[in-house]
């Protein structure tokens, strides 16, 4: 495991330097290991209310960046996302 290795919960500089290397510069494959890592507490399995709330979170971020982006550009507002009811 690459973070929290001790199971401490907290990680150290060497455990953050190896996450953030993997997150930067690791490959496709290295990153979705990570993301597996982080989203299971070092269980063999994730739960998948964590993983959809994950996904809903990560969606929403990327539209808040879209609208912040668009808003600084000046650019006619673009629906990335759909809209839930």
């Amino acid at each position: 495991m690459y973070c929290a290795g001790d199971n401490s919960g907290l990680i150290d500089f060497k455990e953050f330097t190896i996450g953030m290397s993997k997150l930067v510069r690791g490959t496709t494959c290295e990153k979705l290991e990570l993301l597996f890592e982080t989203l299971s507490g070092g269980k063999d399995e994730i739960d998948l209310i964590d993983l959809i709330k994950f996904i809903r979170s990560t969606t929403n971020e990327l539209q808040e960046d879209a609208e912040f982006a668009t808003e600084v550009s000046g650019l006619p507002r673009l629906l990335l996302f759909a809209q839930e009811a």
